[in-house]
């Protein structure tokens, strides 16, 4: 164990920071600054001149830390009176964040976050030599039926974003994918751009978490059960999927780390499929997926190898 210190940006609950903090305390590690993205700044004061820079932030000078870990969340966030105040903190924000990420030794990105984007995935995935699925995006009727017509396949629609949250009185809903096998009669003849994916019959999906230069993965067996067969994301507490370690083929840990790369990023999670026809297909990538109950599924203490790479265990 190095003497270094550690800050980590985070949510409050988030349950990865948490299982970090419980292995830092059990080598017996106390020197970590952890921000919550809920905390409140009551005390900001940034120097840059022509002979250094500091960044306090509740006192603390965030540019001391040599080692970072970007979780998930932001900055911990001011009080905003109006509009202009709020766009005159995202530039603050942007900026702490921009200098936090050029650190030699910084594990994930918040800006890669907020500027992530799934078409621009599959294009880096397909110059790399993955499979990716046929996809369009389409607003007219029309088009939607000729892809069925022509093609005569099932397809999914897909949020472009992960997901989206609707409410409509005390109801909450949740908009993912969903499948299409034939046009809906009552669609209306122009609708908002839609991403639509072809349908790719599965053996199994795999979830893979990539940290620097390795994997963690697993298989997850969802096709046994109807309500997950379209993806294990809708998970049915009464029938669990059968989750089990995975090792990555070399020629597939190969393009990853050539699409991670084209990224500039040195974490993130990945959604595969292994198809029927055996081949692996991308999905997507998420910069700050959660991947504590994957860590927990397969025993992989995916934490503790973080504070390794962290040079806080040798």
């Amino acid at each position: 164990m190095k003497n270094e210190n550690l800050l980590i940006l985070c949510t409050n609950d988030d349950p990865s920071a948490n299982e970090l903090l419980m292995w830092a305390q059990k080598f017996n590690y106390n020197n970590i600054l952890r921000l919550n993205d809920e905390d409140i700044i009551t005390d900001l004061k940034i120097t840059l001149n022509n002979n250094s820079q500091e960044f306090f932030i509740n006192g603390n000078n965030i540019l001391n830390y040599k080692n970072i870990w970007i979780r998930n969340g932001q900055l911990p966030y001011i009080k905003i009176k109006n509009n202009l105040e709020e766009s005159e903190f995202k530039v603050i924000k942007d900026f702490i964040l921009f200098n936090l990420e050029k650190f030699k030794n910084c594990i994930g990105s918040i800006s890669e976050d907020l500027n992530h984007n799934k078409l621009i995935d599959l294009q880096y995935a397909k110059k790399v030599g993955l499979d990716i699925p046929d996809n369009w995006i389409i607003n007219h009727k029309k088009d939607l039926q000729c892809i069925f017509s022509d093609i005569n396949i099932e397809v999914l629609i897909k949020p472009l974003k992960n997901y989206y949250i609707e409410k409509e009185f005390e109801f909450e809903y949740i908009l993912d994918l969903f499948e299409l096998d034939k046009l809906p009669k009552s669609l209306e003849k122009s609708f908002f751009p839609s991403l639509v994916q072809k349908k790719i019959p599965k053996l199994f999906e795999v979830r893979v978490f990539f940290l620097k230069d390795k994997f963690y993965s697993i298989a997850i067996f969802s096709q046994k059960n109807k309500k997950t067969q379209l993806s294990f994301k809708f998970i049915d507490k009464n029938l669990m999927n059968r989750m089990v370690p995975f090792n990555l083929p070399p020629f597939l840990k190969t393009k990853l780390i050539q699409f991670f790369e084209l990224k500039k990023m040195n974490t993130g999670s990945i959604d595969l499929i292994y198809s029927t026809d055996k081949k692996f297909y991308f999905l997507e990538v998420n910069p700050i997926g959660q991947f504590n109950w994957l860590s927990k599924v397969a025993n992989y203490q995916i934490e503790k190898e973080i504070l390794s790479h962290l040079n806080y265990i040798k």
